[in-house]
């Protein structure tokens, strides 16, 4: 299990927001603790899974049909469920409410639906089994299988992708999914964003499997039938087959984090000390370490190397201006990245202690900065004037690309509602593969 430690989707994760490596360590724990609980007769062991499961589904709902080999893994031991019925009820209970459960009862009643969507008008489509599970195969091939960095990305976007969704069933697959490129788009590197487990674990899992198919001709009998791990395994791929027909998201790779472990566990059990013994094995396990080190370092948002002295050296080498102009625009919008409205703070009036906010997906904890100097308010497109009156808020930060995607309406008819007028309008770059994009602070009269 250790080298897949090597996962872009967990080294990436180890240093930023991103809250799909959380939900890792409670997988394995809500299971692991829900087979020790009935083997070795253990209420603590019972009473740590159930909690475990509910910070998993707590953390993001993706997790939900992981809830099934958990079930499984549980079941065994039923017999014990009985005993010190109260604490159980009560470890049920606080499960309850640190888990999705609580999350989507708030948002039914504050949202309008389980999810949340609905407050932020994100569509949801329909799923289609086929093109559906079709969909979710390719990004995670072509995620799996593009090296950890690739100059060739562009090419193949412009030559293979557009050609692929320009065709009858890469049309039918691509209306599937919420995303407003093709999904079978490459990215440059792996990234935080969209990173799974990478070129390198995928190759090293590859080689295991067909080393252990290969040495599999020549064993005499197949091993003893074990039910529960058995069960527990065909749950988990059981699961991700719900998760594949219910996402419609290009980041699914990175959403898959706490399923990975859960669904190598079946390669790990037909693993024998022979194979990671052999010398090819090594050597791919510890390049899969290279490759992974790879996105690691060049990450824009925390890279750990010197970009500006090698951009400058690049450019002294005689390298392409399109490459040592596009690297110098990646990092130098990442750098900037958490101080993203540093050019728009001056803008307001000072004291300003409240305001509202049109966007979604953006560094809104550059607009706290200095943290508790100011308050922010989500404005969303049925909320008035006078309910925005009432937050406290006088001025609203609003993002026109935002705007045009969620509110359905122009935003002159949107100014006239909320009695808002346009006072400053500024270009703000906050993504290195999009221009740059007008912000607008609305003052409310």
């Amino acid at each position: 299990m250790w080298p897949l430690s090597c996962g872009c989707c967990f080294l990436l994760q180890a240093g930023s927001i991103g809250n799909d490596l959380f939900t890792v360590p409670f997988a394995l724990a809500a299971i692991d603790y829900a087979l020790r609980s009935h083997q070795q007769k253990s209420l603590g062991a019972l009473w740590l899974s159930i909690l475990s499961a509910g910070l998993l589904t707590g953390i993001k709902a993706n997790t939900v049909p992981l809830g099934l080999p958990y079930v499984i893994a549980l079941l065994p031991g039923w017999r014990m469920w009985g005993k010190k019925a109260y604490v159980t009820v009560a470890i049920c209970l606080v499960a309850i409410v640190i888990s999705f459960i609580s999350i989507s009862y708030f948002n039914v009643v504050y949202a309008g639906d389980w999810t949340g969507g609905t407050s932020s008008h994100i569509a949801t489509n329909k799923s289609r089994l086929i093109p559906r599970l079709t969909g979710n195969v390719v990004i995670l091939a072509i995620n799996g299988f593009t090296p950890p960095i690739a100059p060739f990305a562009n090419w193949w976007n412009n030559h293979v992708s557009a050609r692929i969704a320009a065709t009858t069933w890469g049309k039918a697959i691509d209306a599937d999914f919420s995303s407003p490129v093709p999904i079978f788009e490459m990215s440059e590197m792996d990234t935080e964003e969209g990173a799974g487990l990478g070129f390198g674990c995928y190759l090293l899992v590859g080689a295991t499997l067909a080393a252990v198919l290969w040495n599999s001709r020549n064993r005499a009998a197949p091993g003893t039938f074990r039910p529960l791990p058995t069960f527990v395994n065909l749950g988990t791929y059981a699961s991700l087959l719900v998760f594949f027909v219910s996402s419609d998201y290009m980041s699914i790779a990175r959403l898959l984090a706490p399923y990975y472990p859960l669904l190598l566990i079946p390669l790990l059990m037909i693993v024998n000390e022979k194979l990671v013994r052999r010398r090819w094995w090594q050597v791919v396990a510890l390049s899969s370490f290279v490759l992974a080190a790879l996105p690691l370092i060049a990450s824009p948002p925390r890279p750990l190397f010197p970009w500006r002295p090698v951009v400058a050296l690049l450019q002294k080498l005689g390298a392409s201006p399109r490459l040592t102009a596009r690297t110098e625009r990646v990092y130098s919008v990442y750098s900037h990245r958490a101080d993203a409205f540093a050019p728009m703070i001056p803008l307001l009036p000072p004291g300003t202690t409240v305001v509202g906010l049109v966007t979604y997906d953006d560094p809104e904890a550059a607009l706290w900065k200095p943290y508790g100097s100011r308050r922010v308010v989500h404005v969303c497109q049925k909320d008035s004037g006078d309910f925005i009156r009432s937050e406290g808020v006088k001025y609203i930060l609003v993002s026109s690309e935002k705007f045009h995607m969620d509110f359905e309406k122009p935003l002159e008819q949107w100014l006239a509602e909320v009695d808002g007028t346009i006072v400053a309008t500024k270009p703000l770059s906050l993504r290195a593969g999009e221009g740059s994009v007008d912000w607008y602070w609305v003052r409310l009269n």
